[in-house]
């Protein structure tokens, strides 16, 4: 039987408004690990902000290292000027300078609306092959392949 004072998943996430940025880190803690980031994903940017600096300064790194550069970029946009270099410093190096190239654009421009990573094929992939390589890359790196252009070599 659950303890009465531990919330579901649902029960958080019901809750989730009414809480403070403290309560939400204490409850994000108690999830497994993939329930929370399924939680962390879907909430927006600000709330990713105002969680990330609630948690414990050791934890804080692997939230910010989870999310696609251009979901990176939202967050530090999000963030207050004072912690932008701090959360810009959580991230790997490849991710910081996409980060940076992403925050160079206007938030609603396209250059800031778009992800800097790619699949890229070679040309004498075959069809079947391309298609596996894309779909192991959108599991992996790039966060969805909507179109495929096929060019001369």
């Amino acid at each position: 039987m659950p303890e009465p004072d531990v919330l579901s998943p649902d029960e958080l996430r019901d809750a989730w408004p009414a809480l403070s940025a403290e309560e939400r880190a204490e409850g994000l803690k108690l999830l497994p690990r993939d329930t929370a980031e399924d939680l962390f994903f879907s909430i927006s940017p600000r709330e990713q902000v105002e969680l990330i600096l609630a948690l414990p300064q050791a934890e804080q790194r692997s939230w910010a290292r989870g999310l696609a550069p251009d979901d990176a970029a939202d967050l530090v946009q999000e963030a207050p000027p004072e912690y932008r270099d701090r959360l810009l410093g959580m991230l790997d190096e490849q991710t910081r300078r996409e980060v940076q190239a992403l925050l160079a654009y206007r938030e609603d421009h396209a250059g800031g609306l778009m992800s800097p990573r790619f699949a890229r094929l070679r040309p004498e992939m075959t069809v079947d092959e391309a298609v596996t390589y894309l779909r192991r890359q959108t599991r992996q790196s790039v966060e969805m392949t909507y179109y495929a252009y096929v060019l001369d070599a």
